[in-house]
């Protein structure tokens, strides 16, 4: 499969390219550095290289539409979202293959959505940078098979599963991890009918995105990843306590995040509860984006453990320290 998704990506980019160039041309004449000391990566690592960064046409000025009105999304569909002060954000992952970068604002969150159709790995991230509020594009080029965004004010390059950038005025800077939670539509649909949805009218894929076998949730630590498999022979929902954090996973919505709990103790909540999915030892009913909505914390967040969900070999690709749960 992944063989097989590297062999198509190149004509999906152009096709792509083909596609955007109608209604836009070169963002920039940035000619890309060869030489392996400009980079934090090894350059041979890198693929798809263009001459100067082209206009994928990413999403700078996003549309939406409440969830009630949408219809005709399937139950089993992959999404993304997020929520930041009670406004909840959905991305279907098929209007984002097409694009890749969402660039998104809820107050004075400043946001990108970046998706890479090779790894399968979804990542939020703060895109105001050093006190600057930033937007991003996409490259064209791949490391490890996977996005490479690249940054309007600085042009410098960036990995996504790596979290930061790996070329230019900006080399070594991370970025902020937004949480981010994949689920099936079924969630969005039952639980936040007033949820605002992406519409990508220019999206030419009707294919619809479910969860993959070989996608996994992985959660960072200071020595490497934990990944933590979201295989279909999972029979049951379940809340996993490890030392720092806790794994949360909803089987009938295809769902795993973590919270950081060094200080709390989680219970799984029933569905008749939904959407708090959790309650901790004081008694605070917890949504799946963290939120307190009921008990003595109410209004307060309880504090994310940063992952994200991709494709089994993409965490080995990245990460020297793999352990799998």
């Amino acid at each position: 499969m992944k063989n097989l998704k590297r062999i198509i990506y190149p004509f999906f980019l152009a096709a792509l390219f083909i596609f955007s160039i109608s209604s836009c041309t070169k963002e920039a004449n940035t000619n890309v550095s060869t030489n392996n000391n400009d980079w934090l990566i090894p350059y041979a690592n890198i693929s798809n290289t263009p001459a100067n960064f082209l206009s994928f046409k990413s999403i700078d000025s996003p549309k939406f539409e409440l969830a009630s009105k949408l219809n005709h999304i399937s139950d089993f569909e992959t999404v993304v979202s997020l929520k930041e002060n009670n406004v909840i954000r959905v991305y279907l992952l098929k209007d984002l293959q097409g694009v890749e970068i969402v660039n998104d604002r809820i107050d004075d969150l400043y946001f990108t959505i970046s998706y890479c159709p090779l790894t399968c790995s979804c990542i939020a991230f703060n895109r105001k940078i050093n006190g600057k509020i930033n937007s991003f594009g996409v490259s064209g080029m791949l490391y490890n098979d996977n996005l490479m965004p690249f940054d309007r004010d600085t042009e410098s390059i960036w990995s996504q599963m790596l979290g930061e950038s790996v070329n230019g005025k900006l080399i070594s800077t991370k970025i902020k991890r937004i949480m981010l939670v994949q689920s099936s539509w079924k969630y969005i649909k039952d639980y936040y009918p007033n949820a605002q949805v992406l519409v990508n009218k220019n999206n030419t894929s009707s294919r619809a995105i479910q969860k993959t076998r070989n996608i996994n949730l992985g959660v960072l630590d200071k020595f490497g990843i934990k990944v933590f498999t979201m295989d279909d022979k999972i029979k049951t929902s379940f809340i996993s306590s490890l030392n720092t954090f806790s794994v949360l996973y909803l089987k009938e919505y295809q769902m795993m995040t973590a919270f950081e709990s060094i200080n709390s103790s989680f219970s799984l909540l029933s569905n008749s509860v939904f959407p708090n999915v959790l309650i901790d030892q004081t008694g605070n009913y917890i949504d799946i984006y963290g939120y307190v909505t009921k008990g003595p914390k109410r209004g307060q967040r309880v504090l994310w453990a940063p992952g994200y969900i991709a494709e089994t070999w993409a965490f080995n690709n990245f990460y020297d320290t793999v352990e799998f749960n």
